[in-house]
């Protein structure tokens, strides 16, 4: 099956006359004729899945769609404002939603001084804690999503927390072609799965300059455009506003990954601590056996209960 795709890659990808923004893996954005559109959704089926069965389409919904129906009435005017921005920006900044929660998180369950250079830390499943719990029974945020998209959103995994270690500094597409790196630090410009809103809550204060994510804000990755795979430096420098997402510790930075391009900026010795927060409309969820303890469902509103069907 690998060989049929790449066979059907190559095919899709056999013309050279952008190779000053579209060369080797980075095809994203590239301008595709209708016959390559349609068979570019072949080379995943998976998102090609959950896009139909999936969308708030009345249509899919009612009859063979997975989602629900949202559960909320109308926003309040601070949502209403969060949820334009997102919509026009792809990306909106709360600045200190959660300040008096990150100092829990990062005592709870980061090591700072175990962390070797050139690591990704990823600890899924952490201190059910106070903490925690006021992140799960934030209720505005969740409203947001399922507003965004239209259907109940819920969560898809439990808050995590993240600590980025790079041991070098950026390095642009064209040099990544020909440099082997073993480290998966998510820094090619690239699209999440379909339907994947998720926000960052800063952990410590991120400075310009320093290990970040950078988001590219403007025109939405249209819907073939997202199978091309990812992007060249060239390419997003060129049609796209650069954001850096810099802020205080307990920033939330809330973004669509799955319709616009985003990466990692890695700084050499500038750690970056996150967690992360998914939303799902029901697929992708994650596997029964993830967590070790069931969620203590005592500590959690009722209105959290249901949007935590899938973390339990």
């Amino acid at each position: 099956m690998s060989s049929i795709r790449e066979c059907l890659r190559n095919y899709i990808f056999n013309d050279v006359g952008y190779e000053t923004l579209f060369y080797g893996k980075y095809q994203g954005g590239k301008h595709l004729s209708l016959v390559k559109k349609m068979l570019i959704m072949l080379l995943d089926l998976n998102s090609l899945r959950d896009y139909f069965i999936y969308h708030n389409n009345i249509f899919i919904l009612n009859t063979l769609g997975r989602s629900v129906k949202k559960d909320h009435n109308i926003l309040a005017a601070d949502e209403q404002v969060i949820l334009k921005k997102l919509r026009d920006d792809g990306i909106v900044f709360l600045d200190g939603y959660f300040k008096d929660q990150v100092d829990g998180l990062v005592r709870d369950n980061i090591k700072d001084d175990n962390m070797s250079k050139n690591n990704y830390y990823f600890y899924n499943e952490i201190k059910q804690s106070e903490d925690m719990f006021h992140i799960l029974n934030d209720q505005p945020l969740i409203n947001i999503a399922s507003e965004y998209y239209g259907v109940k959103s819920f969560y898809r995994y439990r808050p995590n927390v993240n600590l980025t270690n790079p041991a070098r500094d950026d390095i642009d597409s064209r040099r990544k072609m020909t440099e082997v790196h073993k480290e998966d630090f998510s820094d090619e410009w690239h699209v999440d799965s379909a339907y994947n809103l998720q926000y960052h809550i800063l952990l410590r204060d991120i400075l310009p300059g320093e290990t970040r994510m950078l988001f590219a804000k403007g025109n939405s990755v249209g819907f073939f455009d997202r199978f091309c795979g990812y992007a060249s430096e060239e390419y997003v420098r060129k049609n796209f506003s650069i954001v850096d997402c810099c802020g205080s510790k307990g920033t939330v930075i809330f973004f669509d990954g799955s319709t616009h391009w985003h990466r990692l900026y890695p700084v050499k010795d500038k750690k970056r601590f996150t967690s992360s927060v998914l939303f799902t409309r029901g697929q992708q969820i994650n596997p029964p056996d993830m967590y070790s303890e069931p969620l203590k469902l005592t500590n959690l509103g009722e209105h959290a209960k249901t949007s935590c069907k899938f973390i339990i």
